[in-house]
């Protein structure tokens, strides 16, 4: 039974044409179900193909990319409620090649679900060939000081991760013969995407640049550190 009264369905699609107009969003498809499974609401907005002028419709395949997180999240949640796992579990216990000898505590679910299970997204050979392209350039350029961001959890805490960024850091350091600084990244990431939406920066070419403004954000966080702590 569709309980939805047209006057909550206006006040929906006020709602989805301003996060739309906001997010400078091509199309949308929105969909709401009760809990018996029984669709509430469903209508699709704007175009898969803004420039032949094609609209979204049921059949348009969007790509869902990291959205696919929050599915895997909710799926987790719901085995713990049935009993089937803890998010305190450790990985190992389910993937026993999912071990770091470099971590001094076990890597938990829950770490998976919040981004800080203190993995390198690269394989290692990946990670050396990239300090040593960074040491390249430290050589050309000479900077006096190398500044590297370190991730921390939202209250200030170190997570897995942390032990992964420093070993990363010590191979630098070996390579270059000086010290890294290692300097809180947090919320970077957050402000380059605002940065970049404020500029007009939307979908590719926003992400191929997002990286680039938050390491510029790391490091005017460590030079305003610099100024304001000059004896």
């Amino acid at each position: 039974m569709n309980r939805m009264t047209q006057e909550g369905r206006a006040k929906l699609e006020e709602l989805i044409a301003r996060v739309m107009k906001d997010g400078q969003a091509r199309g949308i498809a929105v969909g709401i179900v009760n809990a018996a499974g029984e669709i509430q609401y469903e209508n699709y907005f704007g175009y898969r193909d803004a420039e032949n002028k094609l609209p979204i419709t049921r059949d348009t395949i969007f790509g869902m990319a990291s959205v696919t997180k929050s599915f895997t999240a909710l799926s987790i949640m719901q085995m713990q409620q049935d009993g089937l796992l803890k998010v305190d579990d450790p990985v190992s216990r389910y993937i026993p090649e999912f071990t770091n000898k470099n971590q001094s505590e076990p890597v938990k679910l829950w770490h998976l679900m919040c981004h800080s299970g203190g993995y390198f997204p690269l394989p290692r050979i990946v990670v050396d060939k990239t300090a040593q392209e960074i040491a390249a350039l430290v050589k050309t350029h000479r900077p006096e000081r190398i500044v590297m961001g370190f991730p921390r959890n939202m209250d200030g805490s170190e997570g897995p991760r942390a032990d992964l960024y420093r070993e990363f850091a010590a191979l630098l350091e070996e390579l270059l013969g000086q010290p890294v600084v290692l300097w809180d990244e947090r919320r970077t990431t957050i402000e380059a995407h605002q940065i970049l939406s404020d500029g007009g920066y939307h979908g590719k070419k926003r992400k191929n640049t997002v990286d680039a403004v938050a390491a510029s954000l790391i490091l005017e966080g460590y030079l305003n550190y610099l100024n304001s702590h000059k004896e």
